[in-house]
């Protein structure tokens, strides 16, 4: 989950991913974050180490334009799903 959303350009986002898995318990996994524009074309990505339970990162939106883009998490190589994250200028 990424907050704000809708968000604004340049401030930071938060991510909230939460790991539920017991296989993390005592171990670490590679989460990988893709956003992509409308286009489908990716526009940045990052990769953090998270473990079993609340795991927070930020994402900083400076150089993004305005408008909708979609991200996907993928957590050891499996996709969870795509979401929408919308950002506007004031």
């Amino acid at each position: 989950m990424i907050y704000p959303n809708p968000g604004k350009i340049g401030d930071p986002m938060w991510i909230q991913i939460n790991i539920k898995d017991q296989i993390y318990a005592d171990q670490s996994c590679l989460v990988h974050l893709e956003f992509y524009n409308p286009a489908g074309e990716r526009v940045a990505s990052f990769t953090e180490d998270c473990y079993a339970g609340m795991n927070f990162f930020t994402f900083d939106t400076t150089g993004l334009a305005g408008g909708i883009y979609f991200y996907r998490i993928i957590l050891d190589g499996k996709a969870n799903g795509t979401r929408k994250l919308v950002l506007y200028k004031y």
